[in-house]
Formats: structure tokens, C-alpha cells, sequence
């Protein structure tokens, strides 16, 4: 950890959840390719470039065997598309990714100030309260609301605490927990080659 992290509790809060998502998603991306490696009629498949070209064969597979459900299989499908978006920061797709699957919004996100970067100390106080009234009092004042921006806009920093702030990520890892658990019962089913 350093300096900055030891700090700024918050940045490294958002750090140890981007690095959960991370963990899991490539816990989630060898479990795909294990599968797949031991499933005979998709075998070939667990070295494809892409682990989503991985993952469609073995959702298609097992889909027409029967053991995984449609909710498992866009749990799995979405959450290969969630694992892109996040770990690519591209955070305002994969929110919407999330609230498609988990069928509901996110928390509320957090306010962004544009300032002026050879603004006086005196003037970014000033726009700093304007929005801390402006919110307090439900009005428009200089902040804007990132759920309302382009991820270009907001920024990466600024997309990740969004992302903390709102709970995406919890909802995140959550989706990786459970595909994970969903791949591991997959790996029980006895139509898979026995070593």
C-alpha cells in the first residue's frame, strides 16, 4: 500500500473491491476453461481466445443436457459481459449490465464537481459549497450526477468510486460468487469425461 492509499481510506476501499472483481472474474475464467477441458464434446474449446466463445459452447451444451436453467445461463452469459466492462473500466455499461440481471438500480451515486484547474482556492471553496447547498436543498448547482454521465466524462477514478459508492461492485462480486457456484455444479454432472 502506498502513501496516497494509506491516506485516502476511500481509494483503497475501491481498490480492494476492484481487485475482488478481478480475483473472482479470473477464478471464473479458469473454472470455464476447466470445464470445458473436461467436457469431450467441447474440449477444444477451453483454449479459444476469447473465454466468452469458451463460455457459449458450455452454456449451449448444457442447456441442451438439461442441468443448467436459463436464469444460470444469463447469470453466466451476463457476467462474462460484467467481468469486460469492469476490469476494461468501461462502469456505466456494466451498471447497466448489472441492474438488467439483478432487476434493480444501484444505490445512489456520488456528485462530481468540474473545476477549474487554475481556479483560486477562494473560488473552488465557493463552487464546493454552492454544491453542497444545491444538494442539501435538492436543487441545481454545479455538481452533476454520475449515474446521469458518459464514462468519458466522469473518468476512470471517478467511475470506480461511483461504482463503490452506488454498490455495483458488491453487486458485482455477488454475480461472480454465484456464476462461480453455478460453474462448479456444472462440473459435476456426469456426462464430463472422468479422469
Amino acid at each position: 500500500m502506498d502513501s496516497q492509499e494509506k491516506r485516502y481510506p476511500p481509494v483503497q476501499i475501491a481498490f480492494d473491491l476492484f481487485g475482488e472483481v478481478a480475483r473472482l472474474a479470473a477464478i471464473q475464467e479458469l473454472k470455464i476453461r476447466l470445464l470445458a477441458n473436461k467436457t469431450k464434446v467441447i474440449q477444444d474449446s477451453a483454449y479459444e481466445f476469447h473465454v466468452s466463445e469458451t463460455s457459449k459452447k458450455i452454456i449451449d451444451h448444457f442447456i441442451r443436457l438439461g442441468p443448467l436453467t436459463a436464469p444460470n445461463a444469463e447469470l453466466l452469459s451476463k457476467s462474462q459481459t460484467i467481468r469486460n466492462k469492469i476490469l476494461h473500466c468501461e462502469f456505466a455499461v456494466a451498471v447497466k449490465n448489472i441492474e438488467s440481471l439483478v432487476g434493480a438500480a444501484p444505490g445512489p451515486s456520488i456528485h462530481v464537481i468540474k473545476v477549474d484547474p487554475d481556479a483560486s482556492g477562494e473560488d473552488l471553496l465557493k463552487t464546493i459549497f454552492a454544491a453542497q447547498e444545491a444538494i442539501a436543498t435538492g436543487r441545481q448547482g454545479p455538481q452533476q450526477d454520475a449515474a446521469k454521465m458518459k464514462d468519458r466524462d466522469l473518468g476512470i477514478f471517478g467511475g470506480l468510486l461511483n461504482i463503490v459508492q452506488t454498490g455495483a461492485i458488491h453487486q458485482a462480486i455477488d454475480i461472480f460468487k454465484r456464476s462461480n457456484n453455478v460453474l462448479d455444479d456444472l462440473m459435476s454432472v456426469e456426462t464430463t469425461i472422468q479422469d
